[in-house]
């Protein structure tokens, strides 16, 4: 997307993205967009997703990160604090190595988790009576799972590497 749209902006453009994964998509816009195009990444952190999710409220109170690399002007950065605060949201400063490890132990380490208890325990051949059991720990932990996989599959693929370091420390920890 980055390389597609490069050719259409103009000098002085400021460009900003709400994925969950910010380095891949700073990384390229930083390599293919000119220097007189600020890019700065930004995440919506708010609960729900989806047209269903959808309200004239959806930011209000808010947090937005915002993850400036250190080539973004002042002036293109201080355009996106104002369009957040519009929306009624809050931006929190953060870099984007940063905002990416957070969202991978946050985020997408629970969706990681949920599908692989729900994937150990509905593979087992005792599942029909171990399912009679599943209270709401179990629905808790593993509600993750019911996500559609297309929804998650882009930031956890983004930020694998944060992820595959909060898995190690998961088992770390359960050892």
């Amino acid at each position: 997307i980055v390389k597609d749209m490069a050719p259409h902006l103009k000098s002085g453009a400021i460009v900003t993205d709400t994925t969950t994964a910010a380095r891949g998509i700073t990384e390229a816009a930083e390599e293919i967009f000119e220097r007189d195009v600020t890019f700065v990444s930004g995440h919506p952190l708010v609960s729900g997703s989806g047209f269903e999710n959808a309200s004239a409220e959806l930011f209000e109170d808010q947090r937005w990160a915002l993850a400036p690399t250190t080539r973004a002007p002042q002036r293109g950065v201080g355009v996106l604090v104002d369009f957040v605060e519009a929306l009624g949201a809050k931006p929190l400063f953060i870099s984007v190595e940063e905002h990416d490890s957070y969202m991978a132990a946050a985020a997408h380490l629970p969706v990681i988790v949920g599908h692989a208890l729900m994937l150990t325990v509905a593979r087992s051949p005792s599942w029909r009576e171990i399912g009679k059991f599943a209270g709401e720990e179990f629905d808790g932990v593993s509600k993750p799972a019911s996500s559609r996989p297309n929804d998650t599959l882009g930031g956890v693929a983004g930020n694998h590497e944060m992820l595959l370091h909060w898995i190690d420390q998961m088992i770390l920890e359960l050892s």
